[in-house]
């Protein structure tokens, strides 16, 4: 009966060690599963962090480029209407300049009628001056 004893006694020692070295085992495989899950919490929270920053970054910059663009827009705005405003304003001057060549067109206009008009008095008072020193001629010689 010894040996079977003997035999029981080796074969539960040897069960107990293989239970032992079997939990600790598991227990270690289920520390590393922990440290795994943290590990991969970190780094998703981290990852989140990093694109919900990034996402926050171009947020902004989309914002900022939105603000930029209604800025130029408004100053596109009063560009034009500015030109506009200079351009109206030359044309009115050109036409101002037209007008004033037209007034010296016709101040030349005028001179160069005037100039034939007193040209035509001088030949017609000559004329005149002509035929009364012929009438004077006339009276000097006895022909009344």
């Amino acid at each position: 009966r010894s040996a079977p004893r003997l035999a029981g006694t080796m074969f539960k020692s040897l069960l107990e060690a293989h239970n032992d070295a079997q939990s600790k085992r598991k227990d270690d495989a289920d520390a590393s599963r922990r440290e795994a899950f943290h590990a991969l919490d970190a780094m998703n929270d981290a990852l989140a962090d990093a694109v919900s920053g990034d996402v926050h970054d171009v947020f902004e910059a989309q914002k900022k480029i939105e603000e930029r663009s209604r800025e130029l827009r408004e100053k596109s705005v009063r560009f034009a209407s500015v030109t506009g405003e200079w351009t109206r304003f030359l044309n009115n001057f050109d036409d101002a300049l037209r007008g004033i060549g037209d007034f010296e067109r016709w101040v030349k206009e005028v001179e160069f009628d005037l100039n034939n008009l007193t040209g035509v008095m001088k030949y017609v008072e000559e004329g005149a001056e002509e035929e009364r020193g012929g009438a004077d001629a006339g009276d000097e010689d006895g022909n009344e």
